[in-house]
C-alpha cells in the first residue's frame, strides 16, 4: 500500500532557516564628548547557512516518515510518498478583502526564499497560484487516498478527515468527522480571526460562538447566521475566508450556501 504524506511546508522552511541563522553586530550609532566614545551595538541576522538549513529539511521530513512507519505499523510492502507544498505570498483571500492579514508583520529571519528554491530545485514541491498550502492539503485529504497530513497549523487540526502529524510538537492528532469539521468552519467565521485579518460577529468569540453553533435545542439556520452580520455579502465573506475546502478537482469554488 502507498501512503501519501502531505506537508504545510510553509512553517517548516522558517524553521530550518531560523535555526540556522549568522548573527553578526552592527554598529546602530554612537556618542562622544571630549573623553568617552559610546558605541552602541546591535545584534542582526546576517545570513543563513542554505545547505545545512536544507539538511535539516530534509531529515525533518525522513524523521516524519518513520514517525508514520512507527504510528501506522507499515510493513516492507508500504511505501510513503511525499508531497511539499508551499504558499504563494498573494492569495485568492487577500483579493476578497484587503483586510486578510494586513497586521501581520514580516519576519527578521534570513534565508526564507532562498531555501525554498532550493527546496523546489531539488525535491520538488507544490505552489497553486492563488492557494494556499492550507487549502491543498485539506484538498489532498479529500481527494486522495492514504492520506497523512503534516503541519503545525490548529486549523488544519480542526478540518482534516485524516490524521495530522504535528511537526512543531512532534505529536499526532486525530481525525475530525464531518460533522465536526462543518461546525469549526461556522464557529471560525462567526467568532473571526484578528490574527488573519477575519472580522466575524462583533463582540462574539469562542464560547459565544460555540453555544450558538452546538446549540442541539436551537439549531444555527443560515438566516440566523446572516442576521448576526451587518449584511449577507459580510456573512458569506467571513465563511469564505475560513475555510479550507473551496479547491475542487483543481478549480477554486467559492462558498455559497
Amino acid at each position: 500500500m502507498v501512503y501519501n504524506l502531505v506537508i504545510d511546508a510553509d512553517s517548516l522552511l522558517y524553521q530550518c532557516c531560523y535555526r540556522h541563522q549568522y548573527i553578526g553586530f552592527a554598529l546602530e550609532d554612537f556618542n562622544e564628548d571630549d573623553r568617552v566614545i559610546e558605541y552602541n551595538w546591535t545584534k542582526t541576522k546576517t545570513k543563513c547557512n542554505y545547505e545545512l538549513a536544507y539538511m535539516d529539511f530534509v531529515g525533518a521530513i525522513y524523521s516524519m516518515k518513520s514517525k508514520i512507519y512507527g504510528q501506522f505499523d507499515l510493513q516492507k510492502a508500504d511505501s510513503i510518498e511525499f508531497e511539499i507544498i508551499f504558499s504563494p505570498k498573494h492569495t485568492f483571500r487577500h483579493d476578497l478583502t484587503s483586510t486578510y492579514k494586513a497586521n501581520r508583520k514580516g519576519t527578521d529571519i534570513v534565508g526564507i526564499p532562498e531555501l525554498k528554491v532550493l527546496v523546489q530545485s531539488r525535491l520538488g514541491a507544490t505552489e497553486v497560484p492563488l492557494m494556499e498550502a492550507d487549502d491543498i492539503v485539506i484538498t489532498r485529504a479529500h481527494e486522495k487516498e492514504n492520506v497523512i497530513i503534516a503541519c503545525i497549523d490548529k486549523d488544519i487540526f480542526k478540518h482534516s478527515p485524516v490524521h495530522c502529524f504535528n511537526y512543531l510538537k512532534w505529536e499526532w492528532i486525530a481525525p475530525s468527522t464531518e460533522e465536526e469539521i462543518e461546525q469549526q468552519y461556522w464557529i471560525q467565521a462567526i467568532m473571526g480571526d484578528s490574527t488573519d485579518g477575519i472580522k466575524g460577529v462583533k463582540g462574539v468569540g469562542i464560547k459565544g460562538a460555540e453555544k450558538l453553533v452546538c446549540d442541539v435545542f436551537e439549531p444555527l439556520t443560515y438566516e440566523k447566521y446572516v442576521s448576526l452580520f451587518e449584511s449577507e455579502d459580510e456573512a458569506i465573506l467571513s465563511m469564505r475566508l475560513v475555510r479550507l475546502d473551496q479547491y475542487k478537482k483543481g478549480e477554486l469554488i467559492l462558498w455559497n450556501y
